[in-house]
Order: C-alpha cells, then sequence, then structure tokens
C-alpha cells in the first residue's frame, strides 16, 4: 500500500443505478504503477463513528470524523483487521475530497506533490 503502507487514494461509493445497486470501497496506491490496494464493500454507523470494509482479503474495522463544514469535506480514518481502534494514533490518514481537475493537478494545488 504505498510506502507508509495506506492507500493514497480512497473511494467510497453508495449507488444505486440500473447496473448496481449497494456500496464499494476502493482503495490505490498513486505511484507511478497505480495498482488497486483494496476492493470490496462497506458499512458505516455514522452515529458512533465507525466504519466496516469488506475487502476480497480481510475485512477491516475503523473509525472515522467526517468534517463537511469547509469548501471540501475531509475524512479523517483508522482502521486495522480484527476490531475497531479504540482512538485515533499516528497511524490515522486525512482523505481530502477531490476536486473536479487532473489528480496531478489537485495534488499539486493542496501542497502534497510538487510539479516537476
Amino acid at each position: 500500500w504505498g510506502a507508509d503502507g495506506r492507500p493514497d487514494v480512497l473511494t467510497l461509493l453508495d449507488v444505486d443505478n440500473e447496473y448496481y445497486q449497494g456500496r464499494r470501497v476502493m482503495a490505490t496506491d498513486g505511484g507511478s504503477q497505480v495498482a488497486r490496494a483494496l476492493w470490496g464493500t462497506w458499512e458505516a454507523d455514522y452515529v458512533l463513528g465507525r466504519v466496516k470494509i469488506i475487502s476480497e482479503g480481510p475485512t477491516y474495522y475503523g473509525i472515522f470524523e467526517l468534517d463537511e463544514s469547509g469548501p471540501r469535506a475531509t475524512l479523517k480514518l483508522e482502521y486495522r483487521e480484527g476490531s475497531y481502534p479504540s482512538g485515533f494514533s499516528e497511524n490515522a490518514s486525512m482523505y481530502i475530497e477531490r476536486d473536479s481537475v487532473p489528480r496531478v493537478d489537485d495534488a499539486t494545488q493542496l501542497g502534497v506533490l510538487q510539479n516537476q
């Protein structure tokens, strides 16, 4: 999952259309060789701030904080196999809602990538 073990891009979908119904989760590492790191379904308890990710491999249990107060939503997420974390640690990931520009441009604008 990259150098630090966390996926760069996390996509959570709640789909209801003629082709698919249900929730899907996808995560990828955004290195030069984009590889799918996670693929499965998810369920969330918004009151308790818990998420369960059922992947093709292990099941992950996580806690999250969703902040939609700014111009882009942010998702603080920490998850692991076996049981829910009791709180956030230095292993927590922060995901920022994507803008409608190419990924490289978005990362450059956010200051997480320097355009070479």
